[in-house]
């Protein structure tokens, strides 16, 4: 389906009307929509019944419900180091500064009573 899809916007982008515009006009998605549903109608029947059972929702399978839910962890630092390297970038565009690191000196007071 994904495929028919964009086969049918390639179409339309190598028209005027698609080439003209970055977007899809309001006025072209029902012609567009239709191409669609009558290039998929053969296999329409299948798309729905495979759709469903992979879903597991009929047959009725709770195995293939389970099976859509992942076991694993995702490793999250690659995400929190490109956001902290987006924060810095973002900073220094800000302020002007580059990405030196200042060291500042500690200063330890006695408290005397």
């Amino acid at each position: 389906m994904k495929c028919a899809w964009r086969q049918i916007l390639s179409t339309y982008k190598e028209t005027g009307n698609g080439s003209k515009n970055d977007t899809l006009q309001k006025q072209d998605f029902p012609r567009l929509l239709q191409a669609f549903m009558t290039s998929i109608e053969p296999n329409q029947s299948a798309n729905l019944k495979a759709g469903f059972k992979k879903c597991g929702i009929y047959p009725a399978s709770a195995h293939e419900i389970l099976k859509s839910f992942t076991n694993s962890e995702c490793d999250q630092s690659p995400i929190v180091e490109s956001f902290k390297s987006f924060l810095k970038n973002k900073r220094n565009t800000i302020t002007g500064l580059d990405n030196t690191t200042y060291q500042c000196e500690q200063l330890f007071f006695i408290n005397e009573q």
